[in-house]
This record gives structure tokens, C-alpha cells and sequence, in this order.
């Protein structure tokens, strides 16, 4: 119940926080700033920057939830098909690499043999105190401390059977079930895909506000680095790192960039529409590229600039505040600092 003493507006603990702050990716989104990004909206809504709600942030572009979780949910999915189409090639790999690094083969026979030599001689000493009247004490602790090192080769023979039994490789069949399960999970924005996506990303998913060439429209994309010891085993991602094994460059780690945006027509075939345009009509261009002729010449305008510049993203990534950003106010608690 709210009482006469509760602070109003501004002043109030909960003020500019949303109701709706924790999302399904509420775990793993971040703003580049370090600050946690809020899901704003029930249904339409977008993640935005709890800094820049606080006034602590300049980056106050917002990545619509719907985009946002189609779009890293897919880009995800389609490295796990990247990686199932690998999979022979490095379990091959890894099975060569169990044949030729064979040392734990090895050491177990030396403990087997060590084992039935202590055996032999704790029967000798168990046959001698046996066959005397009032055996020494010499042989009773012998024969103690020949139990106890039999015993610890037997404890050293089963762990090292458990380790190998636990370095089996899966087979392709089970690897591939186990991705498809995942691709399932993550196209169908199943409630598990949240929980699965932890365990698939290494650390966070960085948010990044990118301003479109020539414009002063930003955007957001997510960083981050994609992990798959779920799929492989430690130990064949540890001997494939340097290995000239096809796919072996992508299981260790992915770094990902993903838009967290559509593109419109214009900046998304701007240096291809400038290049069709040396040969072509603007009319051919459009029908080419599949736009309005009126897109395609203001595609090959900021193809152009974007050659003359050495541009080759119709996206540039911000690291101060942008002077004018479209649809962008000042929050009045900001400072001007800029984030790290």
C-alpha cells in the first residue's frame, strides 16, 4: 500500500525501470557499457540500455523483441548446421588421435603388471606366516603393507578405466540427434531456448549501436562468441586447435556478429546496386536486386559514397555518442560521460 512518505515520480527507487525487465535473454543481454538490457513492453516492445533509461548511457537505441530473438535464435542455428556438417570429419580426426596417443593403453598395462606382481607377493608372505608356528612381526607388517600398495593399484587401474571409458567419442549419429534437438529448440522459440543459449554462448551477448552510413539512423547489433564442448568432446576440442581438419576452425569458438534490425533496401544492396549500375540501367538494377527503381538509385548513391570512402559496412560501428541520431532525446539525468 503506498503511503503519504513514498517518493513521487523521479525520486521513487523503481522510476524509469519497467515492469517487464527480465526476458527471456535477461541472463545474457548486455549494453556495451556493461549495463543490463531491459525488455520494455509486454507484447511489441523492445531491449533497451537500463543504462541509458538512468541517464548513465548515451545509447538509447532500442532492438524490437521479436527481431531480436528471431535473429540471434537463427544465427545460432545455423552454426550448429555448419557444425553437423563437420561432424564425420572430426570424430574421424579424433578417433586417429585415440589410436596414435595411446599412453593410457600403456600405462594400464604397467599397473596390471605391477598388480600381479604384488599379488605374487603377498601370497609368498601370506604362505610363510602361514606355514610358521609364531610368525615375526616383520611379516605381518609386510604383508600389511604389500595389501595396501595392491590396493592402491587397483584403485589407480580403475580410475584410469573410468577416464578412458569417458573419453569415448560419440558417434555422428548422436551428435547430429543432439544438434537437431537444439536447431528444434532454437528456430521454434521454444521456453527452453533461454537455458540452452547459456550453455551455447560464452559469456554475454554484447550489444553494439552501429549508425548507418550517411544517415543518422542507429542500430543495434549483438556480439558474442559461440562454445560447443555440449556437442564435442574437451578433449578433441583441445587437440584440434591448429589442426588443418575441415570445420575444426569452428568448434573451439564462433565469433558472432548478428543484426538485431532489418535492413531496408537501400543500405543492404548499396555496393551491389553501384557496381550493377556500371553496366546496367537503374531500371535493370532494381529488377536485378529485386527493389523499386527509385531505391535502386538511392542504393547506387550510397554505394558510391560508400566506395569513395572505403566503406565497405553500410553500418558504422559507434564508440562516442552520435551528434544527431534519428528520434534519439536527451535524457535529462545524462552527464555526458562516455562508457567504457
Amino acid at each position: 500500500m503506498r503511503t503519504q512518505d513514498t517518493p513521487q515520480g523521479d525520486d521513487h527507487p523503481l522510476a524509469n525501470i519497467p515492469r517487464d525487465s527480465r526476458g527471456p535473454l535477461s541472463n545474457l543481454f548486455v549494453c556495451f557499457c556493461g549495463a543490463k538490457m531491459w525488455a520494455e513492453g509486454r507484447n511489441e516492445g523492445g531491449y533497451k540500455c537500463s543504462g541509458a533509461c538512468n541517464g548513465e548511457c548515451w545509447n538509447k537505441a532500442t532492438a524490437l523483441k521479436t527481431i531480436t530473438h528471431q535473429a540471434i535464435s537463427e544465427a545460432v542455428a545455423d552454426e550448429l548446421l555448419v557444425l553437423a556438417g563437420a561432424v564425420d570429419a572430426l570424430l574421424q580426426y579424433g578417433q586417429q588421435l585415440d589410436q596414435d596417443q595411446d599412453g593410457w593403453r600403456k600405462r594400464e598395462a604397467e599397473l596390471l603388471a605391477e598388480e600381479r606382481g604384488l599379488s605374487h607377493r603377498c601370497q609368498r608372505v601370506l604362505d610363510s606366516i602361514e606355514t610358521s608356528n609364531e610368525p615375526p612381526a616383520s611379516l605381518v607388517d609386510r604383508l600389511d603393507q604389500r595389501t595396501r600398495e595392491l590396493e592402491d593399484v587397483r584403485t589407480a587401474i580403475a580410475e584410469l578405466r573410468a577416464t578412458a571409458a569417458n573419453r569415448r567419442l560419440s558417434s555422428p549419429e548422436e551428435i547430429r540427434a543432439r544438434i537437431d534437438e537444439c536447431r528444434s529448440l532454437l528456430l521454434d522459440m521454444e521456453p527452453r531456448a533461454a537455458n540452452l543459449l547459456g550453455q551455447l554462448i560464452d559469456g554475454k551477448i554484447v550489444v553494439v549501436p552501429y549508425q548507418q552510413f550517411g544517415s543518422k539512423k542507429v542500430v543495434l547489433r549483438a556480439h558474442f562468441k559461440l562454445k560447443f564442448v555440449k556437442f564435442v568432446p574437451e578433449e578433441l576440442i583441445a587437440a584440434l586447435k591448429g589442426a588443418t581438419v575441415a570445420g575444426a576452425e569452428s568448434v573451439e569458438s564462433v565469433n558472432m556478429i548478428v543484426d538485431l534490425f532489418e535492413p531496408t533496401p537501400v543500405p543492404r544492396h548499396a555496393l551491389q546496386a553501384a557496381e550493377l549500375k556500371k553496366t546496367m540501367t537503374l531500371t535493370k538494377v532494381g529488377r536485378a536486386l529485386g527493389i523499386l527503381k527509385r531505391q535502386a538509385h538511392l542504393a547506387v548513391r550510397l554505394g558510391v559514397k560508400m566506395l569513395e570512402h572505403g566503406v565497405t559496412d553500410a553500418y558504422v560501428r559507434l564508440t562516442d555518442e552520435p551528434q544527431e541520431a534519428s528520434r534519439w532525446k536527451r535524457h535529462p539525468k545524462f552527464n555526458g560521460r562516455q562508457s567504457d
